[in-house]
């Protein structure tokens, strides 16, 4: 009985989207301009949530035609959607890189799906494996599951 409270009381929270503040860590070598690397990993997070969370090309299958062409049908997240993210820089030298720098561009992107599929996985049990992962999609894995 706790278990299917708590569960239940999890989706409520996965399917009204409550994130709770993200953290990203990142090893980009020396940081050679502190804001701006702190600004790449928050536009870099902020950017995935939207790809995972509410984004989604639709393709007429017989055409190839895309039917939602443009940003008003694009659910892309604003600063008021997304949550404080916490951004912790591990600075180490990298002997190859200019002035001991890495990459900061696209690695910020690449844990970011992930986090948030397992985050679903651990609160209620169901493993999603196609984005977007919308609040209907979440619904009705669960309750493919048995979840009701």
């Amino acid at each position: 009985m706790n278990q299917h409270l708590i569960a239940s009381s999890a989706l409520a929270s996965l399917l009204a989207l409550g994130l709770i503040g993200p953290a990203a860590a990142q090893d980009s070598g020396r940081i050679l301009s502190p804001l701006q690397a702190l600004n790449q990993v928050e536009g870099a997070v902020c950017q995935m949530l939207g790809y995972a969370l509410t984004e989604e090309l639709v393709l007429d299958r017989a055409t190839g035609v895309t039917l939602n062409a443009n940003y008003l049908e694009h659910k892309c997240p604003t600063l008021i959607d997304v949550p404080g993210i916490e951004v912790l820089f591990v600075e180490t030298e990298d002997p190859i890189g200019p002035f001991g720098a890495k990459a900061l561009g696209e690695p910020p992107c690449v844990p970011v799906a992930p986090a948030l599929a397992n985050a679903i996985y651990n609160a209620i049990g169901v493993r999603l494996r196609r984005l977007p992962m919308t609040p209907d999609r979440i619904l009705a894995a669960w309750r493919a599951r048995g979840g009701q």
